[in-house]
This record gives C-alpha cells, structure tokens and sequence, in this order.
C-alpha cells in the first residue's frame, strides 16, 4: 500500500466538507460540533483507502475500494440520521465508532489476506 498524495488530499478535502454538511444540518442541536468532527474523521478514515491509496495486487484493491466506499456510504447514511433526527449524545460516538471499528477489522483482514 502507497499513499497517492494529491487523492489523498482530495479525500480529506471531500471529508472536511462533508464534516460541515454534517455540522450544517445539525446545527440547532447542542453537540453539531462533535457531530461535525466525529463524520469528517470517519468520513477521511474510509475514502483515504478508498480513492488516496495504491495497492500491490489488483484483488486486494477491488475489495479495499469495494469495502471502502460501502463503509464510506453506511457511515454517511448514519452520520444524516443523526444530523436530522438530533439523537442523544451517548448513542453518537457509540454507533459511529463501531461502523469505523468494524470497517477497520474487515480491511485489515482484506489487507492482510494479500489477494
């Protein structure tokens, strides 16, 4: 695996302003902030391998990008459940912390598995 630097960039651009949308939207409610900052790390955690890496094999870029963008578009879809439904605390960083947890596990594993 290779960092591509100006994908790179691109992807934390895209999640940064994703991040925003995020902080937009949920902005009447107390914790906007902690929503923005949670969804623009997860956001760069998945698109960074998904659009900002090389990989040595064809096989284990397909499943990394594959697995990548799914996490990317799961984890969006609950970062605006959660922007528009203004959910408590507690259950933010749980529930956006084991989609990234368990995204992690599943590439590591693709990743390891060296296809």
């Amino acid at each position: 695996m290779k960092l591509n630097i100006p994908f790179t960039l691109i992807a934390v651009a895209v999640a940064a302003l994703l991040g925003w949308m995020v902080y937009a939207i949920s902005t009447p409610d107390d914790h906007a902030a902690i929503a923005a900052f949670g969804s623009g790390i997860s956001f760069a955690v998945t698109l960074i391998p998904a659009i900002g890496m090389t990989y040595e094999t064809c096989g284990t870029a397909v499943n990394l990008r594959v697995l990548s963008f799914g996490a990317f578009f799961a984890i969006l879809i609950a970062q605006l459940i959660f922007a528009f439904t203004h959910i408590a605390l507690p259950a933010y960083p749980i529930v956006s912390a084991l989609l990234v947890l368990i995204y992690i596990a599943l590439a590591y594993a693709i990743a390891r598995a060296k296809q």
